[in-house]
């Protein structure tokens, strides 16, 4: 939600997954088909299975096919943009 800039920045370094606490980077997750852990709070998640990884230099691009997907039930969702958080992908 557009409201949630604290989550963004908790994912923009590598965070702790907890399956026992049922946490990733300490907010609540739900276990996809595949077993990733998504974000309760997601305003929408794809779950995919890993097909092909190309190294491409300085970067992997990864293909994978969607096996699930899903959207919050209950209130419409405002996305946060990249432009709510302030942050920049320099990447």
């Amino acid at each position: 939600q557009r409201d949630d800039r604290a989550v963004v920045r908790r994912f923009a370094k590598p965070a702790e997954d907890d399956p026992a606490a049922g946490t990733l980077g300490g907010h609540p997750v739900v276990t996809a088909t595949t077993g990733a852990p998504i974000l309760a709070a997601a305003a929408a998640w794809l779950d995919c299975e890993l097909r092909h990884a190309l190294p491409l230099g300085s970067h992997t691009l990864f293909v994978g096919e969607v096996v699930d997907c899903g959207l919050p039930s209950g209130d419409e969702v405002t996305p946060l943009r990249m432009e709510d958080t302030r942050m920049n992908y320099g990447g």
